[in-house]
């Protein structure tokens, strides 16, 4: 029981953590990129992260044969809910009509972001996504009609996918149709995992992946929209900007309070085994090294640019946590395996 919980906890700092990345690649790049950079960030994740995962989600949920409506609802409220512990709600009208509800707090926006986004870019993840579900379900009557948004004062983002009578072109398969009431939900009556195929192993392991995929994906958008170099800058521009935000809350969640070169190394190295990384930390006189060769939401096949772009969130919790401790990083090929050493050490003099 004690392993199960430390295994939930340390999956619920991964969400934490990841999602609050999520908001940041999108806010530094509405930041230095505009209504358009933002937009085209979002469509293109939401709109690649669909082509890849939409079917096959649809069959490792067993859903795969239900009514396009039901099938298309399921999914997105299964796979954000019940998986990604993303607040939503369901409600079945009919086989062929079926709403969803993204809940507030708005798990992509931590705090006030949601503030900053604007509403175009909430219907453009609708238009990248759920207007395509249809065509990837081979069912051309199938289309999506959003309800009510956050940016129009709303409680939620709503909608219902609706199968009609007879096919429809693409660009009439997302709708925004307010509507001033809408169906009770009903928990009892959602959707839920079954669980001889979805133990709480699975169910954690696929959580953690739907997190890190979240902070990892769009930082290949960005290489495809602006190149290696840019889309570095944003990247680390990104997770600085989070390693400031969170670092007293994150150090609060470790337990560290001191702030010298070991507690500063114990922090780091308690962040990254909790995000599942592989990580050692040991004494060497003076200097704490932390050895890492797991690099969470990225993977080892990572331009090294990208490597130092999420790097900076330590560079970033570092400096507000304290102005006497040195982070010297160096990198390594240890059995054909990139491997990075961290080195802490005190400083008695402020280094900033």
């Amino acid at each position: 029981m004690a392993e199960d919980a430390s295994t939930f906890k340390n999956v619920e700092f991964s969400t934490y953590l990841w999602s609050r990345a999520y908001a940041a690649l999108q806010m530094v790049t509405l930041r230095e990129k505009g209504h358009e950079g933002i937009i085209r960030l979002k469509y293109d994740f939401m709109n690649g992260h669909g082509k890849k995962h939409f079917l096959a989600g649809l069959d490792k949920l067993g859903i795969r044969n239900d009514p396009p409506a039901v099938a298309a609802a399921k999914y997105h409220y299964m796979g954000n809910d019940l998986i990604g512990d993303v607040p939503m709600e369901y409600v079945r009208e009919t086989d062929r009509k079926v709403w969803i509800r993204y809940l507030a707090p708005a798990w992509a926006y931590s705090g006030s972001g949601l503030l900053a986004c604007p509403a175009s870019v909430q219907l453009g993840s609708f238009k990248a996504w759920h207007r395509n579900n249809g065509t990837w379900l081979g069912c051309p009557r199938l289309g999506y009609v959003c309800t009510k948004l956050y940016q129009y004062g709303d409680p939620y983002d709503e909608g219902y996918f609706i199968e009609y009578d007879a096919d429809i072109p693409l660009e009439q398969a997302f709708k925004f149709q307010p509507v001033s009431i809408s169906p009770d939900f009903d928990r009892d009556a959602a959707p839920k995992l079954d669980p001889a195929e979805w133990p709480d192993v699975r169910l954690l392991k696929a959580r953690r992946r739907y997190a890190e995929s979240y902070a990892a994906v769009p930082a290949q958008v960005l290489i495809e929209m602006y190149g290696v170099p840019y889309a570095s800058y944003l990247v680390e521009q990104g997770m600085l900007g989070l390693g400031t935000q969170y670092a007293r809350a994150i150090a609060d969640r470790m337990g560290i309070s001191e702030r010298s070169a070991g507690a500063i190394a114990s922090l780091f190295f308690e962040v990254l085994r909790t995000l599942g990384d592989e990580v050692q930390l040991a004494k060497n006189g003076d200097r704490y090294e932390i050895t890492r060769s797991t690099f969470s939401p990225i993977q080892e096949n990572e331009v090294d640019e990208m490597f130092d772009a999420y790097f900076a969130m330590f560079t970033g919790m570092l400096k507000v946590l304290t102005a006497h401790v040195r982070l010297a990083r160096s990198v390594e090929r240890r059995n054909g395996r990139r491997t990075e050493v961290w080195c802490l050490s005190n400083s008695d003099r402020r280094l900033f």
